[in-house]
């Protein structure tokens, strides 16, 4: 008879009989058939033997759960069914090697029907075993062998302490680690979503051992930031406090402090914009809280920008920022500016620009946040302090506009400057000079960020600057003319702009200001 008839015979008696010792007599006979090449790496590739393959394995790793004591022949199997598994994931990835394809999801969310999904629904399989505690010692070396296995390396590694190292750096288990963050984000799929974090979490927990021994390279950073990120964001609003928790909590903030001691800009920023969203308060005081405080200072030196909120203020002036993330950033912002000794007038300035600027969200709890900002801002600025004058004027006019800002958000704006204006008349030229310095600064910030290469987190200060410049535009000639708006601010953006080399179209909120 044929070898691929006598195969496709082996699988069906260990997919559907349910004597343990002939399931495990037929994946050992499938091995063997395998290892001695009567079999092709075509032959696991065929679309009814990949999906006879996962579900015999997770029949039989379902079974061996439900065993009440250690059966050595339920043991046996689950090892024999795992190394089945390894031998033909290897063969499909020896399969796709020369394949192009990438790795996509379609619209429902789910993997394509590629290799690479067989890959990953194999080792899901296989690496849900590996925190079981109640395992054997015999099933929990085999796993780690299947593993070593179905990825192309020595499995005579398997009790050896490199094991972990190994497969966290192989390049076939990052690439399905890489898909396993895209099936989580998606949000799709309840049983794929809890397999997907079963594999970041053994990856997390792998690369935190210390007998993995595990050097964090720059080219694993993104993965891990990745990861780190995708399980943080993972658990919802009712999310209890208990060890486990706690325990896991742990070993994320410690990812995410080693992530973004060694990431980019724009890392650090959409790390803040990511962990300020969160769904559970536990999770977000116990991990974003600290980790965003971290990542201002982080931040600071990287983007050389004066002011020890930059960070905050970037991050909360973006258009496509969640309103429970801007909420809890400002809270954040409050206190940073409260507790400082001696308010920095560029700090002062910048806060005042994007709170001026959130007057104009859609979001009605959010103007009020931004009106309670700029009142908090007049109390901390320093009385006896000309620069900050013009702070507590703006401060003092916002009550009478504030019903209307309230009410009307974006259209509100230009009637808050004239009222600052019109009741200042001496220092009117003052109040100006101090607003376009501002929106100047922000503006520069945002160019010198993108130029640099970091355009992401420059978005919330190109949003914010062309607010309070449409803002002082609408408020009429009269004290925003067009030739001083472009002399003290203009002017310098415009020739920053020209002097900005780049292949690609700008984004929105740099079309905006420009």
């Amino acid at each position: 008879a044929d070898a691929n008839d006598i195969a496709s015979s082996l699988i069906r008696r260990y997919v559907s009989d349910d004597d343990v010792s002939v399931a495990t007599a037929s994946a050992n006979a499938l091995g063997h058939f395998y290892s001695k090449g009567y079999l092709s790496d075509f032959f696991f590739i065929q679309p009814t033997v990949m999906k006879d393959l996962v579900f015999g394995l997770q029949k039989w790793t379902s079974f061996a759960d439900q065993t009440l004591e250690n059966d050595e022949k339920v043991s046996t199997c689950l090892c024999s069914s795992m190394h089945l598994a390894s031998l033909a994931a290897w063969a499909m990835i020896c399969h796709s090697r020369d394949d192009d394809e990438k790795r996509n999801y379609n619209s429902e969310g789910e993997f394509d029907c590629s290799i690479s999904l067989q890959v990953g629904l194999l080792l899901e399989i296989i690496l849900s075993q590996v925190s079981k505690e109640d395992k054997t010692d015999l099933v929990s070396e085999k796993v780690i062998g299947s593993l070593l296995r179905a990825l192309g390396e020595d499995a005579n590694k398997a009790t050896n302490e490199d094991a972990l190292r190994v497969v966290c750096e192989n390049k076939h288990f990052q690439d399905v680690v890489w898909e396993c963050n895209g099936m989580i984000n998606l949000k799709k799929r309840n049983d794929e979503i809890e397999k997907s974090k079963q594999i970041l979490w053994f990856f997390l927990r792998s690369c935190t051992e210390k007998k993995c021994n595990l050097k964090v390279a720059s080219d694993l950073i993104p993965l891990l930031l990745t990861t780190s990120i995708s399980l943080t964001t993972s658990y919802s609003r009712e999310t209890m406090k208990n060890k486990r928790i706690m325990k896991e909590l742990d070993i994320l903030r410690n990812c995410l402090e080693t992530c973004l001691s060694s990431g980019n800009l724009d890392d650090i920023s959409e790390t803040v914009e990511a962990l300020s969203t969160v769904s559970s308060h536990l999770v977000y005081d116990n991990v974003s809280k600290p980790i965003i405080t971290k990542a201002m200072n982080e931040w600071k030196e990287k983007a050389r920008i004066e002011g020890s909120v930059a960070l905050l203020l970037e991050t909360l002036t973006r258009p496509t920022l969640h309103v429970q993330g801007l909420k809890r950033l400002l809270a954040i912002l409050e206190t940073q500016i409260t507790s400082e000794k001696k308010l920095n007038h560029l700090n002062c300035g910048l806060v005042l620009i994007a709170s001026l600027s959130l007057c104009s969200h859609p979001e009605l709890e959010i103007r009020k946040e931004s009106l309670n900002m700029i009142e908090k801002l007049g109390e901390v600025a320093p009385k006896a302090d000309k620069n900050f004058q013009v702070v507590r004027m703006i401060c003092a006019s916002k009550s009478s506009v504030e019903a209307n800002i309230l009410m009307d958000g974006s259209n509100a704006l230009p009637a808050l400057l004239l009222k600052v204006l019109g009741g200042t008349s001496k220092d009117i030229s003052n109040v100006k000079k101090f607003l376009f310095e501002a929106c100047k600064i922000m503006g520069l910030n945002a160019l010198r960020l993108a130029q640099g290469g970091n355009e992401l987190c420059a978005d919330g200060f190109f949003h914010a600057t062309s607010i309070v410049l449409s803002a002082m535009e609408a408020a009429g000639e009269e004290y925003f003319s067009l030739s001083d708006r472009w002399s003290k601010v203009g002017k310098e953006l415009f020739d920053s702009f020209l002097n900005w080399s780049r292949n690609e179209s700008l984004k929105s909120t740099a079309r905006n200001l420009l």
